[in-house]
Protein backbone atom coordinates (compact mmCIF):
# COMPACT_ATOMS: atom_id res chain seq x y z
CA UNK A 1 0.00 0.00 0.00
CA UNK A 2 2.83 2.38 0.66
CA UNK A 3 4.15 1.96 -2.67
CA UNK A 4 0.89 2.51 -4.37
CA UNK A 5 0.02 5.53 -1.97
CA UNK A 6 3.43 7.19 -3.44
CA UNK A 7 2.33 6.56 -6.66
CA UNK A 8 -1.13 8.15 -5.99
CA UNK A 9 0.31 10.93 -4.43
CA UNK A 10 2.97 11.89 -7.57
CA UNK A 11 0.49 11.32 -9.74
CA UNK A 12 -2.20 13.75 -8.18
CA UNK A 13 0.35 16.81 -7.59
CA UNK A 14 2.01 16.26 -11.05
CA UNK A 15 -1.88 15.88 -12.76
CA UNK A 16 -2.41 18.77 -10.99
CA UNK A 17 -0.53 20.95 -12.75
CA UNK A 18 -1.79 20.10 -15.74
CA UNK A 19 -4.09 22.81 -16.97
CA UNK A 20 -6.45 23.53 -19.63
CA UNK A 21 -10.50 24.88 -20.66
CA UNK A 22 -12.69 25.36 -23.34
CA UNK A 23 -14.86 28.02 -21.69
CA UNK A 24 -16.14 31.15 -23.43
CA UNK A 25 -12.91 34.13 -23.81
CA UNK A 26 -12.91 37.63 -23.16
CA UNK A 27 -9.85 39.95 -23.66
CA UNK A 28 -7.81 40.51 -21.13
CA UNK A 29 -4.97 43.42 -21.05
CA UNK A 30 -2.09 41.58 -20.74
CA UNK A 31 -0.05 44.48 -19.44
CA UNK A 32 -1.78 44.04 -16.36
CA UNK A 33 -0.47 40.72 -15.72
CA UNK A 34 4.04 42.28 -15.70
CA UNK A 35 5.06 42.31 -12.48
CA UNK A 36 5.26 40.15 -9.36
CA UNK A 37 2.95 38.27 -7.55
CA UNK A 38 2.51 36.19 -4.70
CA UNK A 39 0.60 32.88 -4.00
CA UNK A 40 -2.17 33.44 -1.65
CA UNK A 41 -3.93 30.03 -2.35
CA UNK A 42 -4.41 27.04 -4.37
CA UNK A 43 -7.21 24.37 -4.70
CA UNK A 44 -7.43 21.81 -7.15
CA UNK A 45 -9.20 18.21 -7.35
CA UNK A 46 -9.05 15.27 -9.69
CA UNK A 47 -11.01 12.11 -10.18
CA UNK A 48 -9.45 9.47 -12.13
CA UNK A 49 -11.77 6.48 -13.17
CA UNK A 50 -9.50 3.33 -14.82
CA UNK A 51 -11.14 0.35 -16.49
CA UNK A 52 -9.63 -2.68 -16.96
CA UNK A 53 -11.60 -5.36 -18.16
CA UNK A 54 -13.92 -5.98 -15.66
CA UNK A 55 -11.93 -4.32 -12.76
CA UNK A 56 -12.83 -0.48 -11.96
CA UNK A 57 -10.65 1.38 -9.80
CA UNK A 58 -11.55 4.94 -8.80
CA UNK A 59 -9.91 7.52 -6.80
CA UNK A 60 -10.04 11.21 -5.69
CA UNK A 61 -7.72 13.81 -4.99
CA UNK A 62 -8.19 17.38 -3.49
CA UNK A 63 -5.03 19.48 -2.50
CA UNK A 64 -5.35 23.12 -0.61
CA UNK A 65 -2.43 25.31 -0.36
CA UNK A 66 -1.81 25.38 3.71
CA UNK A 67 1.35 27.90 3.24
CA UNK A 68 3.24 29.44 0.72
CA UNK A 69 5.77 32.03 -0.10
CA UNK A 70 5.76 30.95 -3.73
CA UNK A 71 6.04 33.96 -6.37
CA UNK A 72 6.06 33.81 -10.17
CA UNK A 73 7.17 37.17 -12.30
CA UNK A 74 6.53 37.70 -15.36
CA UNK A 75 8.12 40.40 -17.85
CA UNK A 76 7.86 41.83 -21.10
CA UNK A 77 9.66 41.84 -23.94
CA UNK A 78 10.54 38.88 -24.35
CA UNK A 79 7.17 37.38 -22.27
CA UNK A 80 9.25 35.23 -19.77
CA UNK A 81 8.01 34.01 -16.73
CA UNK A 82 10.25 32.93 -13.93
CA UNK A 83 9.25 31.67 -10.01
CA UNK A 84 11.02 31.14 -6.56
CA UNK A 85 9.55 29.84 -3.14
CA UNK A 86 7.90 27.12 -2.13
CA UNK A 87 4.39 25.55 -1.00
CA UNK A 88 2.63 23.48 1.69
CA UNK A 89 0.06 21.23 0.05
CA UNK A 90 -2.32 19.23 2.07
CA UNK A 91 -3.47 16.21 -0.28
CA UNK A 92 -6.56 14.30 0.65
CA UNK A 93 -6.65 11.18 -1.45
CA UNK A 94 -9.16 8.38 -1.63
CA UNK A 95 -8.38 5.02 -3.52
CA UNK A 96 -11.38 2.65 -4.00
CA UNK A 97 -13.02 4.13 -0.82
CA UNK A 98 -10.01 4.46 1.68
CA UNK A 99 -8.88 7.61 2.21
CA UNK A 100 -5.82 9.49 3.45
CA UNK A 101 -4.15 12.94 4.12
CA UNK A 102 -0.61 13.84 3.51
CA UNK A 103 1.12 17.12 3.52
CA UNK A 104 4.03 17.52 0.84
CA UNK A 105 6.31 20.27 0.61
CA UNK A 106 6.95 21.22 -2.94
CA UNK A 107 9.90 23.62 -3.80
CA UNK A 108 11.18 25.97 -7.11
CA UNK A 109 7.24 25.29 -8.22
CA UNK A 110 7.57 27.55 -11.33
CA UNK A 111 9.83 26.68 -14.37
CA UNK A 112 11.25 29.37 -16.16
CA UNK A 113 9.33 29.73 -19.59
CA UNK A 114 7.79 31.88 -21.73
CA UNK A 115 3.91 33.44 -21.41
CA UNK A 116 1.39 34.86 -24.07
CA UNK A 117 -2.63 35.96 -23.35
CA UNK A 118 -4.74 34.73 -25.76
CA UNK A 119 -8.31 35.84 -25.25
CA UNK A 120 -8.94 34.88 -21.27
CA UNK A 121 -6.65 32.25 -21.57
CA UNK A 122 -2.79 32.19 -20.41
CA UNK A 123 -0.82 30.27 -22.27
CA UNK A 124 2.77 29.29 -20.70
CA UNK A 125 5.32 26.76 -21.97
CA UNK A 126 8.69 25.67 -20.79
CA UNK A 127 11.07 23.11 -21.48
CA UNK A 128 10.27 20.32 -18.79
CA UNK A 129 6.32 19.91 -20.12
CA UNK A 130 4.24 20.59 -22.70
CA UNK A 131 2.57 24.10 -23.41
CA UNK A 132 -0.26 24.97 -20.65
CA UNK A 133 -3.81 26.79 -21.22
CA UNK A 134 -4.81 28.33 -18.31
CA UNK A 135 -8.14 30.46 -17.74
CA UNK A 136 -7.36 34.05 -16.56
CA UNK A 137 -10.68 34.13 -13.69
CA UNK A 138 -9.63 37.85 -12.84
CA UNK A 139 -6.89 39.82 -13.45
CA UNK A 140 -6.49 43.57 -11.93
CA UNK A 141 -3.75 45.78 -10.82
CA UNK A 142 -3.42 43.77 -7.35
CA UNK A 143 -5.76 40.55 -8.24
CA UNK A 144 -4.61 37.39 -10.42
CA UNK A 145 -7.15 34.67 -10.49
CA UNK A 146 -6.33 31.21 -12.67
CA UNK A 147 -8.40 28.55 -13.21
CA UNK A 148 -8.04 25.22 -15.05
CA UNK A 149 -10.16 22.14 -15.92
CA UNK A 150 -9.02 19.21 -18.18
CA UNK A 151 -11.11 16.14 -18.75
CA UNK A 152 -9.73 13.66 -20.59
CA UNK A 153 -9.92 10.05 -21.28
CA UNK A 154 -7.58 7.80 -22.60
CA UNK A 155 -7.71 4.13 -24.17
CA UNK A 156 -5.41 1.75 -24.10
CA UNK A 157 -5.94 -2.09 -25.12
CA UNK A 158 -7.95 -3.84 -22.57
CA UNK A 159 -8.52 -0.12 -20.25
CA UNK A 160 -9.52 3.03 -20.25
CA UNK A 161 -8.81 5.84 -17.88
CA UNK A 162 -10.96 9.22 -17.88
CA UNK A 163 -9.84 11.55 -15.33
CA UNK A 164 -10.97 15.47 -14.50
CA UNK A 165 -8.71 18.19 -13.00
CA UNK A 166 -10.06 21.08 -12.23
CA UNK A 167 -8.35 24.57 -9.29
CA UNK A 168 -7.85 27.84 -8.83
CA UNK A 169 -4.51 29.58 -7.94
CA UNK A 170 -4.91 32.83 -6.47
CA UNK A 171 -2.11 35.80 -6.51
CA UNK A 172 -1.43 39.44 -5.05
CA UNK A 173 0.75 41.64 -6.89
CA UNK A 174 4.23 42.11 -4.51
Amino acid sequence: MKLSKNLILLAAISLGFSCGSSENESPVDSALIVGGWDMESYEYSISTKMTYGEEVFETFNRGVATESDAQVIFSESPNTYSGKGSYVILLTAEVDGESFEEEIKLDNLFQDGTWEISGDKLIVDNSSQPSQEITIAKLNANSLVLKFLEESTVDYPGSTIVSKREGTATYTRN
